[in-house]
């Protein structure tokens, strides 16, 4: 699944996580630096998650994606549908990347989780 991501235009990583404790399971980089982000973006991502659900109205749906920008990358999270508690995660080069395409290799990807 990781790696099907990681195809996406400008994706400089991937990565899966556990939304309680943000524990990396699964992580996939270019480069040092990458798997540094995206362990930080993990804990960014799992916190916004949980507090969205903390916050969250019982006549609101859940999100089905969180997306935010920092320095030089994007960042999407996309929860797993079929096993709640995980999300998938990817960091994307602001300069290179396309966020659109990358989305859709995202819902690729995600879609492949069995």
């Amino acid at each position: 699944m990781l790696g099907v991501l990681a195809m996406g235009p400008g994706v400089v990583g991937a990565a899966l996580t556990r939304i309680a404790d943000a524990e990396l399971l699964a992580l996939e980089a270019t480069t040092e630096t990458a798997q540094a982000e995206l362990a930080q973006a993990a804990r960014h991502a799992c916190a916004m998650w949980r507090a969205q659900q903390a916050l969250g109205d019982p006549a609101d749906a859940q999100p089905t994606e969180l997306l935010w920008t920092a320095a030089s990358r994007h960042h999407l999270a996309l929860p797993l549908s079929n096993t709640p508690g995980l999300l998938l995660l990817a960091c994307i080069d602001r300069d290179f990347g396309d966020l659109s395409a990358a989305r859709w290799q995202a819902a690729v990807a995600r879609n492949q989780w069995r």
